[in-house]
């Protein structure tokens, strides 16, 4: 305190002594200056991966299924097509 009776900040600092990262988005930060994760949100990211991976697979294979067997055949403006699947 001071002579006024006011608290006087100190920089906050570890228990080593050297100075703390400041805080984003409510988690540390690394030396980029970009949020540290932790394992559960590490393991939250893959599981989101993965599940992106796996619904885009799926409808690739959805596309390739429904896709129609034997000979298209179609009219337009540049004649004829013929196309065997």
């Amino acid at each position: 305190m001071t002579a006024s009776g006011r608290k006087t900040s100190t920089p906050p600092t570890t228990i080593d002594g050297t100075k703390r990262r400041p805080r984003r988005f409510g988690c540390p930060v690394n030396v980029l200056g970009l949020p540290v994760l932790n394992r559960n949100s590490s393991l939250y990211l893959v599981i989101g991966a993965l599940v992106v991976v796996v619904i885009g697979l799926g409808a690739y294979v959805f596309h390739e299924e429904s896709k129609p067997e034997g000979i298209e055949m179609s009219i337009g403006k540049n004649g004829v097509s013929i196309e065997q699947n």
